[in-house]
């Protein structure tokens, strides 16, 4: 380590974690130790496509890459998990303490089966063969299935599902059925005509829709419509009803929202963290809009700012305000999906379905898995 190297702790080893670990690293020379309680890299993006493909555990085999394979020698990898953190150390269950001169929350968030596994048991690349196997395995099984939450996830996997069992479910054999809490799909950040298109595409396959219905879980795991009380008759139920922020154990007092979101501002530093050197991006923070095409924006930013700090410098960088309107682009399986990226003083345009099945659609990012992991 030379005299002007500090030493910066990340935690987590997602697209967020691990370009910012290595832009500290090459851009700015500094010491880097990843923290990451699995040992691979991992694109949730790609996830919805397991449900569908032949044999499950090849297409998670696509969505993943060992994290030694695509980090610099120079990052210090540690597979761990976080059972603390204060305003000068990381402590951890089978390491010893690691004392930080800057810190990166970037651990992302939990999402709801069956997006993402729980990993209370094996956490290797194998493990998540076996969990998309065996998901693959109950919604197959399951003749009847239901949806609560018409968010962006939760519809890329109704459309994965379209997409396979159309005919069953024209035929009377499968029934797929979504309940949302709002009067219409997705949220204001989406425009009316993508809602419309994506209604209607699913509505074509099938899909059923029950809008302005609340649906809460009892100690069973069962749905129960709230305002009735009456229980949702289903093989399955899958509660896509959005992520939640998922940050470190820690006692540092304030650094997390009513939500469990790390808060932060515009340059991307925890504000609650007195001390001034937590930093924090991704899923796991309070930031308006979280979006796969954010990661390397923000990572630049957060690497050039924690290295300001390290070095008592004043040209902090910050962060754009989101539009009102998302960037976003919803794959409905292989074939079909609809999109729109804000403008300005327009507001927002829609992609071309065939732009989006293109960029998108038809393998889910899997061909980009590489240049979501590693700096070039």
């Amino acid at each position: 380590m030379t005299v002007d190297q500090r030493t910066v702790v990340v935690i987590g080893g997602g697209p967020y974690g691990v370009l910012t670990a290595q832009k500290l690293v090459r851009l700015y020379n500094h010491k880097v130790i990843l923290i990451s309680n699995l040992e691979y890299f991992y694109l949730l993006a790609s996830t919805p496509r397991a449900y569908i493909y032949d044999t499950p555990s090849d297409w998670a085999g696509k969505l993943t890459i060992q994290l030694k394979s695509i980090l610099p020698e120079t990052i210090d990898l540690v597979i761990d998990d976080v059972v603390d953190i204060d305003d000068t150390n990381v402590s951890l269950k089978g390491h010893e303490d690691i004392p930080y001169d800057a810190l990166v929350i970037a651990t992302g968030a939990k999402w709801p089966a069956p997006v993402f596994p729980e990993f209370n048991g094996d956490r290797t690349i194998k493990g998540l063969q076996d969990y998309y196997e065996d998901r693959a395995r109950e919604i197959h099984d399951s003749k009847h299935i239901a949806f609560v939450g018409a968010g962006f996830v939760g519809l890329e996997i109704v459309g994965e599902l379209a997409h396979k069992y159309k005919d069953d479910i024209k035929k009377g054999e499968r029934s797929i059925t979504i309940y949302h809490g709002r009067k219409e799909l997705l949220d204001s950040s989406y425009g009316d005509e993508i809602k419309r298109k994506i209604q209607n595409d699913l509505a074509g396959s099938g899909i059923k829709f029950v809008f302005d219905t609340k649906v809460v879980s009892n100690e069973k795991g069962e749905g129960i419509i709230e305002k009735s009380g009456d229980k949702i008759v289903a093989d399955k139920i899958y509660f896509t009803t959005g992520p939640v922020a998922n940050p470190p154990s820690n006692s540092i007092a304030g650094l997390v929202d009513g939500r469990n979101q790390v808060k932060i501002d515009a340059t991307l530093r925890a504000v609650g963290a007195q001390s001034g050197k937590v930093f924090a991006l991704g899923d796991v923070t309070d930031w308006p809009q979280k979006v796969l095409q954010t990661v390397t924006p923000f990572s630049s930013t957060v690497a050039h700012n924690v290295d300001a700090f390290l070095r008592g410098k004043t040209d902090v960088k910050k962060v754009a305000q989101p539009s009102q309107w998302s960037r976003a682009g919803v794959s409905l399986g292989p074939n079909s999906g609809y999109g729109q990226v804000p403008v300005p003083l327009l507001g927002y345009i829609n992609i071309p379905r065939a732009l989006l099945v293109r960029a998108k659609s038809k393998q889910m990012f899997t061909d980009r898995l590489v240049q979501f992991g590693k700096l070039r």
